[in-house]
């Protein structure tokens, strides 16, 4: 739409559905450079881009996918030093119990 934020400071923009492989392949038609603001484009959906020889993808589709799944991403972000927020890896009931546990209020 023409009155979305990113719009009215490009010089073209286009409309399309981000999940509509077909759009998304016309989309990068011409494009040197993509990148991404956010992690809501499944990056397995972007996978072919990675083939296109003049197209530059940044982040990586890998690095996206490790972000798009927030277990891999909060286990990067640990094994990388980084700060996040605490967590546990759910698997069983008994994990559920344990994150009740440490997670309560008070």
């Amino acid at each position: 739409h023409p009155l979305d934020p990113a719009a009215q400071v490009v010089g073209s923009h286009r409309l399309g559905d981000p999940q509509n492989p077909k759009e998304v392949s016309a989309f990068l038609e011409g494009l040197d450079f993509l990148t991404f603001e956010s992690e809501f484009i499944p990056a397995s959906l972007l996978k072919f881009a990675e083939a296109r020889k003049n197209l530059h993808v940044f982040p990586r589709l890998d690095a996206m996918a490790t972000l798009q799944d927030r277990l891999s991403q909060k286990k990067a972000l640990q094994k990388a030093h980084l700060p996040t927020a605490a967590f546990i890896e759910i698997q069983n009931k008994a994990d559920i119990t344990r994150a009740l546990s440490f997670f309560k209020k008070g």
